[in-house]
C-alpha cells in the first residue's frame, strides 16, 4: 500500500512567493508597455517586433542559467542566490520603464528587464523539484499557480484603480517593482536550502550543460511534439495577454485603465482553478488533462470571436463570462503541464530540464507579439486576435494528443509513470 508524507503547506507557500515575485510585474508589463510603445511607434507589427526581440534575448539564457544552478556550490544553496539577485534586479529595471522618454533608453531597459526576469525562472522552478516530494509536485504547483494568479489579479485591479483615478503610470510601475523584491525576500526567509558546497556532482552534471544533455536518451519525436505543443499554447496565451487591452480599447471602446478589469476576472478564474487543484488530488494522467483543457481553451477563443461578430455591445456583455471560462481552462493547463514535463527528467538535477522548458515558453513569447502583430495589420482589426489564438490552441491540442498516444503505445505503463 502506497504511503505519502504530509504536504508541507509552509514550504509550498514559500516557493509560491517566488512565483508571486516573478510574475507580479508581468501583467503590468503586458497591459501597459504595448501602450507606451504605441505612443512612439506607428504600427502593431513594430510594437510586436520590439516585444518579440526582448523575449528572444531572454529566451537564450534559460538553459545556461538552469544548468549552471545545477552545478552551483554555495553556502546559501543552489537556487536561492539566482532567485534573490534576479528578483532585485528585475524590480529595479521594471521601476525605471515609465521614466524614460527616449526610444533607445526605453529599449535598453526593456531588454534588461526581460533578461533579469528570465535569469531566475529556471532556478525558481527547479527549487520546487529539489524541495518537494514527487507525490506532492502537482499540489505544490497548484499552490504556486494560486499565488501567480493572485499576483495578476492584484496587479490588474491595482493598476485599474490607480490609472482610472488619474494616477501616473510611474506609481504603478514603482509599486509593482517593490512588490517583486519584497515577495522574493519573504520567500527566501521561509525556503531554506542546504549548504551545497559539499554536494557531490552526478555524472550528467559534470558534463557541459545545454540542450544536448537534456535531450539525451529521450523519445525525440514525442518530446519534439510536446515541446512544440507547449510553445504553441504559450504563444496563444501570450498573444491574448499582450493584445487584449488594445482589443478592448479599439473594439469595445473602453479606456485603457478599465481594460485590465477583464484580465483580472480571467486571472481570478485561474486562481480558483489552481485553488481547487491544490486541495483535490486528480488521478488523470497529466497529458490527458493538458490536452483536454487546451481544446477547451481553443473553443472559448472561437466563441469570443463569434461574440464580437454581434457588435461591441454584445462583446461587452459576454466578455466577462468568457474571460472566466478561459481563465479556468488556462489555469488547468499550467498546473498539469509542469508534472507532464517533469516526466522527462533524467539524472542530474532539474535546472537543465527547466531551462529547456523555458526555451519553449520564451520562444512562444518571442513569436506571439510579432506574429499576431502581422495578423492584426493584415486584418485591420483586433477582433482577429481570438481566431488566431483559437487556431493555435487547437494545433497544440492535436500535437499533445498525438505525443500522448505515441507514449502509451510504446510503453503500457507510460501513463502511470507520468503521475508525478
Amino acid at each position: 500500500m502506497e504511503t505519502y508524507s504530509p504536504f508541507n503547506w509552509k514550504l509550498a507557500f514559500g516557493i509560491a512567493l517566488f512565483s508571486f515575485s516573478n510574475y507580479i510585474t508581468q501583467p503590468l508589463y503586458s497591459a501597459f508597455v504595448p501602450l507606451l510603445l504605441t505612443q512612439r511607434l506607428s504600427t502593431a507589427a513594430q510594437v510586436g517586433a520590439i516585444l518579440s526581440a526582448c523575449n528572444f534575448l531572454a529566451m537564450l539564457i534559460h538553459p545556461a542559467v538552469g544548468a549552471l544552478s545545477d552545478r552551483t556550490r554555495c553556502r546559501f544553496g543552489r537556487r536561492r542566490p539566482y532567485i534573490l539577485s534576479g528578483a532585485v534586479s528585475c524590480g529595479l529595471f521594471f521601476l525605471l520603464i515609465p521614466w524614460l522618454e527616449g526610444m533607445w533608453s526605453l529599449l535598453a531597459v526593456l531588454v534588461a528587464y526581460s533578461l533579469t526576469v528570465a535569469y531566475w525562472r529556471a532556478p525558481l522552478s527547479a527549487i520546487q523539484v529539489d524541495c518537494v516530494p514527487p507525490e506532492h509536485i502537482v499540489q505544490s504547483n497548484a499552490v504556486g499557480s494560486c499565488m501567480l494568479a493572485l499576483a495578476s489579479v492584484m496587479a490588474y485591479l491595482f493598476s485599474n484603480r490607480l490609472v482610472s483615478g488619474g494616477a501616473d503610470l510611474r506609481l504603478v510601475f514603482a509599486v509593482g517593482g517593490g512588490a517583486a523584491v519584497a515577495a522574493a525576500l519573504w520567500g527566501c526567509s521561509i525556503v531554506r536550502e542546504e549548504d551545497s558546497r559539499q554536494m557531490a556532482l552526478t555524472e550528467r552534471q559534470r558534463e557541459p550543460g545545454g540542450l544536448a544533455a537534456a535531450l539525451r536518451g529521450q523519445d525525440l519525436p514525442a518530446l519534439a511534439a510536446i515541446l512544440l505543443a507547449v510553445a504553441l499554447a504559450f504563444m496563444a496565451n501570450s498573444a491574448f495577454e499582450y493584445f487584449f487591452t488594445l482589443f478592448s480599447t479599439e473594439w469595445m471602446g473602453l479606456e485603457a485603465g478599465r481594460a485590465p478589469l477583464y484580465l483580472a476576472v480571467y486571472m481570478g478564474a485561474y486562481f480558483l482553478a489552481s485553488l481547487a487543484c491544490s486541495i483535490l488530488r486528480s488521478r488523470r494522467t497529466p497529458w490527458r488533462m493538458v490536452a483536454l483543457f487546451l481544446g477547451a481553451s481553443a473553443c472559448v477563443q472561437i466563441l469570443f470571436f463569434a461574440l464580437c461578430g454581434s457588435g461591441p455591445s454584445m462583446a461587452l456583455a459576454g466578455a466577462w463570462l468568457l474571460c472566466v471560462v478561459y481563465g479556468g481552462c488556462w489555469g488547468m493547463v499550467n498546473i498539469y503541464i509542469y508534472p507532464l514535463w517533469l516526466s522527462f527528467r533524467r539524472e542530474g538535477g532539474a535546472g537543465n530540464l527547466m531551462g529547456l522548458y523555458f526555451v519553449c515558453t520564451g520562444l512562444a513569447s518571442t513569436l506571439a507579439p510579432v506574429t499576431y502583430g502581422l495578423v492584426r495589420d493584415g486584418t485591420g482589426t483586433y477582433r482577429s486576435l481570438f481566431l488566431f489564438c483559437g487556431g493555435v490552441f487547437f494545433l497544440a491540442c492535436a500535437l499533445l494528443a498525438w505525443a500522448g498516444r505515441r507514449q502509451e503505445r510504446q510503453s503500457p505503463d507510460a501513463g502511470r509513470r507520468q503521475e508525478v
